[in-house]
């Protein structure tokens, strides 16, 4: 069985074909065609749309402490830690993160890198070493400036707009003319909306940033200006609720007809799993609007609109003519099952995976 198309129809007894360049060149029906048969139940795979590789390696620090105190800039737990991490630590973290991502079968991922152009560095070093995707989203950081993390990176992931507020509208005009991402982390606390994140981001351009992070305390007129603008959000329900005991507007965003996209954040504390994290965003849509608790909406989230959100273009479902990422997970995720699709997501996980195709190995 494969899960095929935008609408992830699932056809029986299908094959793919992938050619020399990682794209799929044909599907078709039957045991006999040029391509490989699923050989079980085939999904396109996840894209991890915002990650934090670097803290990998500090998994179980500082678990009573509130979130501003554990990792907000510069002086939470996690950044002191992190700058206390010489080269070939921060290295085994971030090559820890990617062999955590890759046994799950995300086949790309979205890293927010801290530590300037020296943190945009180790992870370039690192995932090319292991042949991984991984989009690497630097930060300014001390005196270094953000022009020269521009050019090493694939794009500008900050913390917070509200730390950049001399220099927002100048990073957005030059991420633009480099062709590379502007996304930022917003709205994550209370305190943060009120001081005017999302105002300071959006006033920032044009253009408008590629995409935000969290959203945690976005009303729904400030979803309806996401979608106005066309910026994506991605979701960190696990985060979200381990951090602060929150839980991001899925609902309302997918209503407002924001592009939504999901991410597992801090790899330290949340382990980087898009099956968990798709299995607590479809309980929480169940929880906020039943209506729209559709596994198809949770899978677009996790992999075409992760994809659109990091501007990888034909990439995301199993289509011909789109880049080869594919999972295939043993049958006995979906059987037995009233509907495969929610039984793969849920059931769905490392333990369960025979092979995952990359077009970007290709």
């Amino acid at each position: 069985m494969a899960f095929i198309g935008e609408d992830y129809r699932p056809v029986e007894d299908v094959y793919v074909e992938v050619d020399d360049r990682g794209y799929i060149s044909s599907i078709g029906r039957g045991s006999t065609g040029p391509g490989v048969r699923a050989g079980g139940v085939a999904l396109p795979a996840p894209v991890d749309a915002h990650v934090h590789t670097g803290d990998y390696a500090l998994a179980g620090a500082g678990l009573s402490l509130r979130l501003e105190d554990l990792v907000a800039p510069p002086s939470g737990l996690k950044h002191r830690l992190l700058s206390a991490m010489g080269p070939e630590e921060l290295d085994r973290s971030i090559s820890g993160a990617i062999s955590y991502l890759r046994s799950t079968g995300s086949t790309a991922a979205a890293d927010f890198r801290e530590g300037g152009l020296a943190g945009v560095l180790a992870a370039r070093r690192a995932s090319s070493r292991a042949g991984y995707r991984l989009l690497v989203l630097g930060r300014p950081e001390g005196d270094g400036s953000f022009e020269d993390v521009l050019r090493a990176a694939d794009g500008l992931g900050l913390s917070s707009p509200l730390d950049h507020l001399d220099s927002l509208r100048a990073m957005a005009s030059s991420a633009a003319s480099m062709g590379k991402l502007f996304a930022a982390h917003v709205a994550e606390t209370r305190r943060a909306r009120e001081m005017g994140d999302l105002e300071a981001i959006l006033g920032a351009g044009p253009p408008a940033p590629d995409f935000l992070v969290h959203g945690t305390f976005l009303s729904e007129d400030d979803l309806m200006a996401l979608a106005e603008a066309h910026v994506g959000l991605v979701a960190c329900p696990r985060a979200n609720s381990f951090f602060s005991g929150a839980s991001p507007p899925i609902a309302a965003a997918l209503r407002a007809g924001v592009e939504l996209a999901l991410g597992t954040d801090n790899a330290g504390w949340i382990a980087p799993d898009m099956w968990r994290e798709m299995e607590a965003a479809l309980r929480l849509l169940r929880s906020q609007d039943p209506a729209l608790a559709d596994p198809r909406r949770v899978l677009r989230a996790a992999t075409l609109s992760g994809a659109r959100i990091l501007g990888m273009e034909r990439a995301g479902i199993i289509e011909e003519g789109w880049l080869a990422n594919i999972v295939v997970l043993d049958e006995s995720v979906v059987s037995p099952s009233v509907d495969p699709l929610s039984a793969a997501i849920i059931r769905g996980g490392p333990g369960h995976i025979r092979s995952v195709i990359s077009g970007w190995g290709a």
